[in-house]
């Protein structure tokens, strides 16, 4: 996350040129999908654990892709 708010404060800053700005843009985006992923393995654990704990009470899991939001179409662009 350090990474990627770096990277956003250079850019609104102005401090790089628009090559640099690209290729910061790119590291952006994939910085995103690697907190995605991390984020979907970790939810998935709780849910495994909440279902081993009390089956009856276990969370429901949700459906990533159910409800767009509310960033629509640029969900990946970091900034």
């Amino acid at each position: 996350m350090e990474r990627l708010d770096g990277i956003i404060r250079r850019v609104e800053e102005g401090e790089i040129g628009l090559e640099e700005a690209l290729a910061e843009y790119e590291r952006g985006v994939g910085l995103v999908r690697r907190c995605r992923e991390v984020l979907a393995t970790v939810e998935q654990r709780v849910e495994e654990l909440a279902r081993l704990a009390d089956p009856s009470k276990a969370a429901r899991p949700t459906a990533p892709d159910a409800a767009p939001a509310a960033g629509g179409a640029d969900e990946d662009a970091p900034f």
